[in-house]
């Protein structure tokens, strides 16, 4: 049985409490934000504008997923794909990472449904996590609270373990620390004529 709610998409979309607090953004969160939705373009362009070679299959993506363990059962071709990108992107991996083959192999020729790959089984837990925690999140963290791979991810196929490190502005002081102290400026004297 699937863990998610049918409704409930994998990578949530913003909503106002997500706009509020994008709109409070700093100038380094802007660019960081900027970054990710430029990587996040020109990956979508690579995976979709690569021509099928001469005498290849195209790959299409499947109307039914099969041996899905996971993902809601009326997943759709365009769901799917969405969602795997998402996962590629969140955690700067490719298809090879969870499924079998190799990047050199086209799509067409991969089997997808295969469970040779231990790290399929790992990504199922952590799918699984996610929809946990986006159940529970709203009822401590408030009702727009929710997570993504990318929470933990940040693009690296390993999860961070520590929170990153807020961006400060230059100059600007830690809470908690003591503004460091000015010497007064000297003011000018003149010469007594």
């Amino acid at each position: 049985m699937s863990e998610f709610h049918q409704d409930a998409p994998l990578f949530p979309t913003a909503d106002a409490g997500t706009a509020a607090r994008e709109a409070r953004a700093t100038p380094a969160q802007a660019v960081l934000a900027v970054a990710f939705v430029a990587a996040t373009v020109a990956s979508a362009q690579a995976l979709t504008a690569q021509p099928t070679p001469p005498g290849q299959t195209p790959f299409q993506w499947p109307d039914h997923i099969r041996n899905n363990k996971v993902l809601p059962r009326n997943t759709n071709s365009e769901q799917l794909r969405e969602t795997m990108r998402g996962f590629a992107i969140s955690l700067g991996v490719r298809c090879t990472f969870c499924h079998t083959g190799t990047e050199q192999m086209p799509l067409a020729e991969r089997d997808f449904t295969s469970d040779a790959n231990p790290r399929k089984n790992v990504a199922r837990r952590m799918i699984r996590m996610v929809a946990r925690l986006n159940r529970e999140l709203p009822s401590f963290a408030g009702p727009t609270a929710h997570v993504t791979c990318y929470t933990c991810h940040r693009g690296s196929a390993t999860p961070a373990t520590i929170a990153p490190m807020p961006v400060r502005p230059p100059g600007a002081v830690p809470p908690g620390a003591t503004p460091p102290t000015t010497p007064p400026t000297p003011t000018p004297t003149t010469p007594h004529s």
